[in-house]
């Protein structure tokens, strides 16, 4: 009860100090539109007057470039992100370029004028971003969302000298995805650089290196010779991946025996995977010029390379193994079965 009252006396009060004073005569507007408009503040400017950048005068590329220029960090962000958008406008491009330019040098802001740069750059900026993608510091983070914007941009401006900066990141896979989308924005005249990457040790510039060059339209000898090249490579994972590559093209006739032969080290690589990958892809390709390395291989101590290299053998044919696979038959039990089995073939 006494906070209810509390309450009613309050707002009792509050009436009584904002009901309007009946001594005090209260200005109206006027109504009579023959009557001058009321008077304003003239302190206050007209929409006429209005500073750049207000809703009466919009801010624009003239501003954003004021703004770049002035070295002011508040203007120098509003202007970047601006032109992250902005409908490029030729007449002030090449300005606009090498302001943007100019500020991938700087810390603050060399992230948004590389993204800039993809809308508004021109040739002159690919040497400029090609440095900044050769750039590295201690500061690993920022440099490579930089350097990956910066290839995007390069991607975008479609100049062919940054193909070879552009491959290097994919190379080395500090920026897979960003490579990939530049070279292929850069086109199939960039398939060259990518060949050499067919059977990366890391897959996923391997994946990338496929797309591209599948997108590209590259088949072929240039294919077979490259992953020729990677089978005798000192990358293990780049031997296998060959290996692999070679079980998922059709034989061309022309390069049977070469692949064939370049194919036998494999089946006595120490990793078993490898050999693995050796065997398959040696039994699509294989050749009588194998037998002498096929024969040997029936005494291997892996049994699926001993089961490949028979069942290749049994599929050849060839006169010149009869005598090896005989000589299995005073092998173990398993093999003087399958070698049985063959000469009965």
């Amino acid at each position: 009860t006494v906070v209810l009252c509390a309450g009613a006396c309050g707002l009792g009060m509050l009436s009584t100090m904002f009901r309007p004073d009946p001594t005090v005569v209260q200005p109206t507007v006027p109504t009579d539109p023959a009557q001058p408009p009321i008077a304003v503040n003239p302190s206050i400017p007209s929409r006429s007057s209005a500073p750049p950048g207000s809703f009466a005068n919009p801010y624009n590329v003239t501003h954003a470039l004021a703004d770049l220029r002035s070295g002011e960090s508040a203007g120098r962000t509003s202007a970047l992100l601006f032109l992250q958008d902005a409908d490029v406008d030729p007449a002030q491009q090449a300005a606009v370029a090498r302001a943007l330019e100019a500020q991938l040098a700087n810390p603050r802001a060399h992230y948004l004028a590389a993204r800039a740069l993809g809308r508004w750059g021109d040739k002159d900026s690919v040497d400029a971003l090609i440095r900044v993608m050769e750039t590295t510091d201690s500061n690993p983070l920022p440099n490579a969302m930089v350097r990956s914007e910066s290839r995007l941009a390069l991607g975008k401006l479609g100049d062919l000298r940054a193909t070879a900066t552009v491959a290097k990141c994919l190379a080395n896979g500090s920026d897979v995805s960003g490579a990939r989308i530049a070279l292929e924005a850069l086109g199939s005249e960039t398939a060259p650089a990518v060949v050499p990457h067919l059977n990366h040790p890391d897959w996923s510039v391997r994946l990338a290196s496929r797309q591209l060059l599948q997108k590209f339209g590259v088949t072929g000898d240039v294919l077979i010779e490259q992953s020729l090249r990677d089978l005798s490579s000192n990358e293990l994972e780049q031997r296998k991946a060959a290996a692999d590559w070679f079980k998922t093209v059709p034989v061309n006739e022309a390069y049977r025996v070469r692949v064939a032969r370049a194919l036998e080290p494999l089946l006595s690589e120490a990793d078993s995977i490898t050999r693995v990958a050796g065997v398959e892809a040696l039994k699509i390709w294989v050749t009588t010029d194998n037998t002498p390395k096929l024969v040997e291989m029936l005494k291997s101590t892996d049994f699926v390379v001993r089961d490949g290299a028979m069942t290749m053998l049994l599929q050849l044919n060839d006169p010149a193994s009869y005598a090896g696979i005989a000589g299995q038959l005073e092998s173990d039990p398993g093999q003087r079965h399958a070698a049985s089995h063959a000469l009965k073939k």
